[in-house]
C-alpha cells in the first residue's frame, strides 16, 4: 500500500505538470492502478481496511511523506544545487 499511495501522490502531483505537447490536466492514476494491476473498488476496499487500522494507517502516510522527500531530493534540481552549495561552504569552512 505504501507504494501504491506513493505513486498516486506522483500521478495527483503530475496532472499539473505540462508535458512535452503542451499537454496538461492528465489523469495519470490509471496508470498507477495498472502498474498494481487494481481497479478501484478493490483499491477503495484496501484502503478502508487500513482506516480501520488507524495507527497503521497513519505509519503508512508517514513512510510515503518519507518516500516523496528523498524522491524530490534525488530529482529537484533545485534541491541539488542547494545541497551542493551546502557541502561546498563546509569545505571552505573547514578550510578556514
Amino acid at each position: 500500500m505504501i507504494d501504491i499511495w506513493t505513486d498516486i501522490y506522483i500521478a495527483k502531483g503530475a496532472k499539473t505538470i505540462q508535458t512535452k505537447k503542451l499537454r496538461k490536466d492528465i489523469n495519470y492514476l490509471p496508470l498507477v492502478f495498472k502498474k498494481y494491476a487494481l481497479d478501484s473498488l478493490t483499491f477503495s476496499e484496501s484502503n478502508l481496511y487500513y482506516t480501520s487500522k488507524i495507527d497503521d494507517y497513519e505509519k503508512m502516510f508517514l513512510e510515503v511523506e518519507k518516500r516523496l522527500k528523498e524522491l524530490k531530493e534525488i530529482y529537484d534540481p533545485k534541491t541539488k544545487l542547494d545541497s551542493i552549495i551546502e557541502k561546498s561552504r563546509g569545505a571552505v569552512e573547514a578550510i578556514e
